[in-house]
């Protein structure tokens, strides 16, 4: 799976057990590249190209971008979206069918008879799906009290499980972590077969999991 930038001769290649981190210095791309991607993963526009074996990849499917990780959207319309389907899944399975079966049952009675002591005409949807349901009770994540880290981690099961993202691209996170939170974490996105990005503006020293790309203020390509 490859990224293209299309400003950038530089194509960035996502490996098995490899961290991309993209340093750029020059500021005003750096911002540009980050809005780009912000707006084609919202379903617009821009110059990022994903594909794998030659095949286009929609980015606001397969990618994640965390512009601020210390206010991560963890109950995204896409993750609460995916959670639901799971959780339909698991309420029609065959440990769980019947007692579905009967819930739904209880809340369509409960609902007639509340139609019943008004004088209007009205219906609703008594053959209705789970989903609906969790909508309703606003079922969510919860993102408990974890450390900066252990939250970091959270939120991509979040996205690997019921976003189905293949990259989590971050902003500038080697500015927040240590070497070694950012080994662990980069073990965990490893272990989970989440391709990470980073898109730094500075050079930070390298790690033996990374590979870098830095492209310097007159837009070459120094390593």
């Amino acid at each position: 799976m490859k990224l293209v930038y299309t400003e950038l001769e530089q194509q960035l290649i996502f490996q098995e057990n490899r961290v991309n981190v993209l340093v750029m210095e020059h500021k005003e791309l750096f911002r540009r590249m980050i809005q780009e991607l912000a707006k084609q993963i919202d379903g617009g526009e821009g110059r990022f190209v994903l594909s794998d074996n030659d095949k286009i990849l929609k980015i606001d499917k397969d990618v994640c971008l965390v512009v601020n990780p210390f206010a991560l959207e963890i109950n995204s319309r896409k993750a609460l979206t995916g959670l639901y389907n799971e959780l339909g899944k698991l309420g029609m399975n065959e440990e769980n069918y019947l007692n579905t079966c009967r819930v739904k049952g209880q809340i369509a009675k409960y609902t007639y008879g509340l139609l019943n002591q008004v004088d209007y005409a009205l219906k609703f949807q008594d053959d209705f799906n789970l989903q609906s349901l969790f909508k309703a009770l606003e079922v969510e994540f919860e993102a408990g009290e974890e450390n900066f880290l252990e939250g970091l981690v959270y939120f991509m099961d979040v996205c690997s499980k019921f976003q189905k993202v293949k990259i989590l691209a971050f902003v500038n996170l080697k500015t927040y972590l240590t070497n070694d939170e950012l080994q662990n974490f980069y073990k965990e996105a490893f272990y989970r077969k989440m391709h990470l990005l980073l898109l730094e503006n500075s050079v930070e020293q390298e790690l033996a999991e990374e590979v870098v790309c830095i492209v310097d203020d007159d837009l070459c390509v120094v390593k």
